[in-house]
């Protein structure tokens, strides 16, 4: 009989989605998959409806329900934000776009925050999560 070869993931739940962590004590944990998994393999493993799931990050880069996972893997998923689905993928994108060197300034977070009508926190949390420094916070909120 062949064994399937499995690997370890940590994954990061936010907002309403910690709720689907296995624990409550943490949105913030790990989980072993069969190996070849995908992010979508991920969710249904986890529980989490697709549509409830608006963005997945790999590694610091945006992934697609069919991307495969490997050992070692940082997975975070964030729902959809009010006012649109595609706004999530939209503000990912100009992040991506205005980070020079991987670094963004704080007046620039706080504009992309308020053109995309999101609290700063979204904000800091998708650089956070996409690798992307905020350099010369005035008020210390990222």
């Amino acid at each position: 009989m062949k064994t399937t070869e499995k690997i370890s993931v940590r994954v990061a739940l936010y907002a309403y989605l910690s709720r689907y962590a296995p624990t409550q004590s943490s949105s913030r944990f790990t989980v072993e998959l069969e190996e070849g998994a995908t992010v979508d393999a991920l969710l249904s493993r986890l529980g989490i409806p697709a549509k409830r799931a608006k963005l997945a990050i790999v590694n610091a880069r945006q992934a697609e329900p069919t991307s495969p996972l490997r050992e070692g893997d940082e997975v975070s998923f964030f729902p959809p934000i009010a006012g649109g689905g595609d706004r999530l993928e939209g503000l990912v994108a100009k992040l991506k776009c205005v980070a020079r060197n991987g670094r963004i300034t704080c007046p620039s977070a706080h504009e992309l925050a308020q053109e995309f009508a999101v609290k700063p926190k979204v904000v800091g949390t998708l650089c956070n999560e996409l690798s992307i420094k905020i350099a010369n916070c005035q008020l210390g909120c990222f």
